[in-house]
């Protein structure tokens, strides 16, 4: 149901900031204008960083808070604000909002009743593309809304919830086509990423992220039967080149999380960026971190397309094993690894007894729900190095925790709440 009821007394909170002492705007400010924040990453090539320059190092100091509304549901905010002109759009699990992004003030709010169970009550955000705005539930199905008025447009089942597949993640809009993956490796699902026609909802292609048959790397999975449900889901966004009609794809771990042993190979494409025509869905390349992993050092974040000082176009991508890995999007060969935390293990794999592990498998001891490094964000202002625009601080990135892992049994790991 779409209405403009008052929101409910407990919840997330979602504020709005002002810099006080910022009235100043750059004249370069004043051309580009409203720039917004248009998806999850801000923008295809999933940079997370706007172009504007009125708040700085030098007055960020200053933001105090502008107005506040609660969002009616109890847990924490995983969605990404996505803001297109005035307007600011917001989720939570059941819950879509559009608010006035100046005042808060409510425009419209949608409530979505679950069709089935909730396998996981969680929502990154929404993609918009031509006055609407897309979002998957808990219990995978796919919306699209009018963003001026709420008002559903198309329902579409994506996902079987009774087999723990849902969608989590934050879809990305481009040419009539909504691109979005199933979330649920950890209660191993067999993972799959789906386009659908932005019109009507129809399903235009899929792609499965855990091969089985005669697919292309299913020869990974030693035992074919465990590729049925080797996990691969996908929980966060999705980057795409629009130049080459790339869509870059990062999948998640395989499952059971912490029983390698049980699932023999390289269990491809778990654990890996995976590059799709997006006008077809057809395979074009890939690039996998860790094979075989026990760790739960799945690729959660979404890619980042940049292009070196050199004219080299790469993909960065933050992997929960502590590195970041830029790869060549031409020769699909590694240009850097960089560690960004402590790395460390007592053992290549989990044990029953434990192995201490640095970064800690999908960072269930540190109670944190997101990848140990949030998506890599590029500073688009400071001189250009090669790899990233700022000398000062090019990437940036949230430091892992370290942990004791133990062996799982053959089976589904315990979920978690990244999805």
């Amino acid at each position: 149901m779409s209405h403009n009821a008052a929101w409910l007394p407990l919840g997330m909170l979602l504020g709005v900031t002002v810099c006080t002492g910022c009235a100043k705007s750059s004249e370069a400010d004043a051309k580009i204008g409203n720039v917004g924040w248009a998806m999850y990453n801000m923008s295809y090539d999933g940079v997370r960083s706007s172009p504007l320059t009125e708040i700085n190092v030098g007055n960020v100091q200053n933001l105090r808070q502008l107005c506040r509304v609660k969002l009616g549901e109890g847990g924490t905010l995983h969605a990404s604000p996505v803001v297109v002109g005035d307007t600011l759009f917001i989720t939570t699990a059941h819950s879509t909002a559009a608010l006035d992004a100046t005042t808060c003030k409510l425009i419209w709010r949608f409530v979505d009743p679950p069709s089935k169970a909730d396998v996981w009550a969680v929502n990154r955000g929404v993609a918009y593309l031509d006055g609407r705005v897309f979002r998957g539930t808990p219990d995978g199905r796919l919306l699209a809304l009018r963003s001026d008025s709420g008002h559903v447009l198309w329902n579409v089942k994506v996902g079987d919830p009774a087999v723990g597949e849902f969608l989590s993640s934050a879809p990305i809009a481009w040419r009539g086509t909504v691109f979005i993956g199933l979330a649920g490796s950890d209660w191993g699902v067999r993972g799959r990423v789906m386009a659908f026609d932005a019109a009507t909802g129809a399903e235009k292609w899929r792609f499965w992220t855990v091969p089985m048959g005669d697919e292309r790397g299913a020869e990974t999975w030693h035992i074919p039967r465990t590729a049925a449900r080797g996990g691969g889901g996908m929980w966060s966004s999705y980057a795409l080149d629009t130049v080459a009609h790339e869509l870059f794809v990062p999948v998640g771990n395989p499952a059971p999380d912490w029983a390698p042993e049980s699932r023999p190979g390289d269990n491809l494409f778990t654990d890996a960026v995976v590059v799709l025509d997006a006008e077809s869905g057809a395979l074009k390349w890939w690039y996998k971190l860790t094979p075989n992993d026990g760790f739960d050092y799945d690729l959660g974040a979404a890619p980042l397309l940049y292009t070196t000082g050199t004219g080299s176009p790469r993909v960065l991508l933050a992997s929960k094993d502590g590195n970041i890995y830029a790869v060549d999007r031409r020769t699909h060969a590694l240009a850097f690894k960089t560690p960004v935390t402590t790395i460390s293990s007592t053992g290549p794999r989990p044990t029953p007894a434990g192995v201490h592990a640095c970064p800690g498998p999908g960072e269930v001891s540190s109670g944190t729900d997101q990848p140990s490094m949030r998506a890599p964000a590029r500073s688009t202002s400071g001189p250009s190095t090669g790899v990233g625009r700022s000398r000062r601080a090019p990437w940036y990135m949230c430091p892992a925790e370290c942990t004791t892992a133990r062996a799982s049994s053959p089976r589904p790991a315990t979920p978690r709440a990244d999805g």
